[in-house]
């Protein structure tokens, strides 16, 4: 991995010149490509205290570190970026963010050479290390598709509750997109396949999936309901695809309750997500040159995929040929933050309003 290029995780706290041992209990998680005082300095304009850097670090992941790093404690973000966190816990967050680094960076680094191989069909028993393997994820998955399932259901009664509006302030925001025309890579790869293979990645592609583990279905009261608030949501687009968009839903105590819902089960999906790709890559590696392991997994290794961007930008005239129509739409977005929360319920010791810890 040493020759992919790296950028900074970076944490900046806000400091007053006039108290600069005034904790605002508030950290920016955020990630740069380039120097980390040059994206300081850019971000200082506008922001009438002093911005400085707590720490940073180089890694070849930076984006997804910044991903996990957000998604796993949703309820404690504020503007996108910003972490309730005090002054006391940012060394724990730092230390965490480097683990998370390093695990992803293991990760790539030991799949990198297994996508490489063509599929054979070849599929062996597994070892009794690859069955405990199995196990493990099986318990995962027992925790992370129920807390899907919850996930899916708080975001489908947000969606449903907005109806023909444009949303619900710093919770939901519906956005209708007209029906058009977009480029298909399928369809490019059956009418032009030369042309397509001169535009591959350069890496080919696989995928990964478990056998006989815990599917939505097992889990009935979560299924069932998922599929309720799933029809509720489908209904609440529908029924406002031929009409315009106007106002604003009310925010209530019962959609704050479904945000921090979907908030917490963000988190949850994100830490249990990030521990069964580490048992998927240990399986990878262990298949080797075969396609699968009976009862375990399989992983189906396919010729490398069509980069629709240089197509498109090499062959523009054909891409015009490989266009589809695409049916309007009404996609409608949860925010990933509590963005409503106002300014009293922060604290400056590291604590929100009933004295929990902001992170640890």
């Amino acid at each position: 991995m040493s020759n992919l290029p790296c950028g900074h995780v970076y944490f900046l706290v806000m400091q007053k010149a006039s108290k600069p041992e005034y904790d605002f209990g508030l950290v920016k998680i955020g990630i740069t490509w380039g120097d980390v005082v040059d994206r300081i300095a850019d971000l200082q304009t506008g922001n009438p205290y002093d911005l400085r850097c707590f720490e940073s670090f180089e890694t070849t992941s930076p984006s997804e570190v910044e991903h996990f790093m957000h998604r796993t404690r949703p309820l404690k973000m504020e503007k996108n970026e910003w972490l309730r966190c005090g002054r006391g816990q940012l060394r724990h967050l730092v230390d965490e963010a480097r683990d998370e680094a390093g695990r992803i960076e293991k990760r790539k680094s030991k799949e990198q050479g297994c996508v490489a191989q063509i599929s054979n069909g070849q599929v062996r028993p597994p070892t009794r290390e690859e069955l405990d393997l199995h196990a493990g994820a099986r318990e995962l998955k027992e925790k992370l598709v129920p807390a899907k399932l919850r996930l899916e259901i708080a975001e489908n009664w947000l969606k449903a509750a907005t109806r023909d509006t444009l949303g619900i302030p710093g919770i939901v925001r519906a956005n209708y997109v007209p029906a058009t025309t977009s480029f298909n890579a399928g369809l490019a790869e059956s009418k032009f396949a030369d042309l397509a293979s001169q535009c591959r990645l350069k890496k080919p592609s696989g995928e990964f999936r478990w056998r006989k583990m815990p599917q939505p279905h097992c889990f009935s009261a979560e299924y069932q309901a998922a599929r309720v608030a799933r029809r509720a949501a489908k209904a609440s687009a529908d029924g406002v695809l031929q009409s315009s968009l106007h106002g604003w839903t009310d925010r209530t105590p019962d959609m704050e309750r479904w945000h921090d819902e979907f908030l917490r089960e963000t988190g949850t999906v994100h830490y249990l997500d990030a521990d069964l790709a580490e048992l998927k890559t240990d399986l990878t590696v262990r298949l080797e040159d075969y396609d699968a392991l009976d009862s375990v997994c399989i992983f189906k290794r396919g010729a490398p995929e069509l980069d629709s961007a240089t197509f498109r930008k090499t062959f523009p005239e054909k891409s015009e040929q490989c266009k589809k129509p695409v049916a309007h739409k009404l996609p409608k977005h949860v925010y990933p933050t509590r963005s409503y929360l106002q300014a009293d319920e922060l604290t400056t010791d590291g604590t929100d309003t009933i004295g929990q810890p902001l992170c640890g």
